[in-house]
């Protein structure tokens, strides 16, 4: 990460969907190739991978985050 990335999980912090999705889009792929070493399933790389990206939203935000789709 750099210093760009800590700006996005701050805003991700602070409720914006956009920083969000940008850090799933740059980081889904390599965290679930990462998982992949140690689970070798797919589906449950994906599922871990999935529930440490929702950890870096606060839980206030949820439904501005899953809501607004």
């Amino acid at each position: 990460m750099d210093a760009g990335d800590n700006e996005l999980i701050k805003c991700i912090k602070e409720g914006d969907l956009k920083a969000f999705e940008k850090v799933f889009k740059d980081y889904y792929a390599l965290m679930c190739s990462v998982a992949m070493d140690y689970v070798n399933d797919s589906a449950m790389c994906q599922t871990l991978t999935e529930d440490v990206l929702l950890t870096l939203i606060p839980q206030h935000y949820y439904k501005i985050f899953f809501l607004s789709t």
